[in-house]
């Protein structure tokens, strides 16, 4: 039950539903005789456990009018909705108890078709999207990646030959049976990337909407307003654009 003008809460733990009379009864008593004042009014939907002979008596017999919301339309009651679905994601989450965790993962951009973020994640090797993510705006972990993945792509043509060479001394191992892989979007991805082949800077990071100062939509205007052609006539910008439209003008007229 919540108190409508201070939204304070009183939480009952009841095994069904016809219990919630007694437990009305005993609190607004309580109420009453603690704040030494009256119930005036209470609101609840149409359900059973509260439109009842019960509730009709006691409300009768005590002064309280008690008022229903609307037929199928919760908002109409929306004080005690949406306290109780906070509730309800609270006692989910203790019941959950330690099971949540994060992990790392790359900022690839924004969703297309949904409000989330794309995100790749290492450990399972698939891009998914969610909306609780922190992005990390410092650069220093993706410099050392980067500069990381340039020098093994630079000594990659160098360890190639003695991998051949160390790979030839040892027996093949008996190949076991592949299976058929399943149809869908390919994960592979290439662990030392050429620096070379990298489009921009890549000590500047991961460009965020937080971090970008592109403007995306500008316009430009001129600070000087004629009123007439002998004003326009003093400014060397308007004798440029007067001149740009007669020379368009002339040859629209003689094509």
């Amino acid at each position: 039950m919540v108190d409508d003008f201070s939204r304070y809460t009183w939480i009952s733990f009841i095994k069904e539903k016809s219990e919630n009379f007694d437990v009305f009864k005993e609190l607004c008593i309580q109420l009453q005789r603690e704040k030494d004042n009256v119930v005036l009014r209470i609101r609840s939907d149409h359900g059973k456990e509260f439109e009842n002979s019960k509730f009709s008596k006691f409300c009768a017999s005590e002064g309280i009018v008690h008022e229903f919301a609307s037929p199928i339309t919760p908002q109409k009651n929306g004080v005690v909705e949406r306290k109780n679905r906070t509730l309800q994601e609270s006692a989910r989450i203790e019941n959950q108890g330690g099971r949540w965790k994060s992990e790392e993962g790359i900022f690839l951009g924004y969703a297309t078709n949904n409000k989330t973020y794309r995100v790749y994640n290492p450990r399972t090797k698939t891009m998914m999207g969610s909306i609780n993510v922190v992005v990390e705006d410092t650069t220093g972990k993706l410099t050392t990646s980067v500069a990381e993945d340039a020098i093994a792509s630079d000594l990659s043509s160098d360890e190639a030959v003695e991998v051949k060479q160390s790979e030839s001394d040892v027996e093949a191992p008996i190949p076991e049976p592949t299976k058929t892989p399943k149809k869908g979007p390919s994960i592979r991805i290439q662990k030392n990337h050429p620096i070379d082949l990298i489009i921009g800077n890549p000590d500047q990071g991961i460009a965020t909407r937080r971090t970008n100062d592109v403007v995306s939509n500008s316009c430009f205007v001129s600070k000087f307003e004629p009123k007439n052609v002998k004003e326009a006539l003093t400014d060397e910008y308007w004798i440029n654009a007067i001149l740009i439209n007669l020379t368009q003008m002339f040859i629209y007229i003689s094509s």
